[in-house]
């Protein structure tokens, strides 16, 4: 691993159908006070049909609500369509799984042997809301943003303790590209902006990379991500 970022960007996703190369690394939480909740080890590799594949294993850590390690793989299509997520604690407690066809998303939860399934009407712009920056990443791969613009979209998002999914309506902004301090020093980054419609209210802003890795999630109420490591493309 290195400490040099990438060169200077303007429009850091500007072809999500070109290859996207195999990247790792790690995410650290913090919950308001500043206390780590967790550390999310990450990588995103191309499958054999030119498709993605998302894996995470995550340590969640008191003061988050339920500790617990948990595990997240979410497949995308060559042309990051959304395939399948699934999401296992391993404390055998929960799970979630979720299935998506042109006009049809499945989702099923469970809480020990207690399990419940919700259909939703499903349309190729719509997303996927999780507790972790790669949720994120993935929405700026499939919106084409460009600086200064803002898009709304339909998301489904996954409590991040329960695994119960609810719609929601979230606005992304593409502030900008600036110098921003990360833990790898100033970088050239994409500056973006989160929020919610529903409550008018700002989720906060994140800063990410060409390849939309998010190096640092800022929430309005304090708490967020930081990518503490990372191998940075050649």
């Amino acid at each position: 691993m290195t400490n040099q970022g990438p060169n200077p960007i303007h429009n850091p996703i500007q072809n999500p159908q070109s290859k996207i190369q195999n990247r790792k690394g790690v995410y650290q939480a913090f919950d308001a006070d500043g206390s780590v909740t967790a550390d999310e080890r990450w990588q995103f590799i191309e499958t054999l049909d030119s498709g993605i594949r998302i894996d995470t294993d995550t340590a969640r850590i008191a003061p988050f609500v339920e500790p617990r390690t948990e595990s997240l793989t979410f497949e995308l299509s060559p042309t990051f369509a959304l395939r399948s997520l699934a999401l296992h604690a391993y404390n055998n407690r929960r799970e979630s799984r979720a299935g998506f066809s042109d006009d049809r998303a499945n989702f099923c939860w469970r809480l020990d042997d207690v399990s419940r399934n919700r259909e939703f009407d499903w349309r190729s712009d719509c997303e996927i809301g999780y507790n972790s920056p790669l949720f994120n990443m993935v929405t700026l791969w499939r919106s084409h943003l460009q600086p200064g613009q803002s898009r709304t979209f339909d998301v489904v998002l996954i409590d991040h303790v329960t695994f119960e999914p609810r719609w929601m309506r979230q606005v992304y902004t593409y502030v900008g590209d600036e110098q921003h301090d990360t833990r790898f020093g100033p970088m050239p980054v994409a500056h973006y902006a989160v929020s919610t419609v529903r409550t008018r209210s700002s989720d906060g802003d994140f800063w990410c990379d060409r390849a939309g890795v998010v190096f640092d999630f800022m929430a309005s109420d304090g708490a967020g991500f930081r990518l503490v490591a990372v191998n940075f493309p050649s």
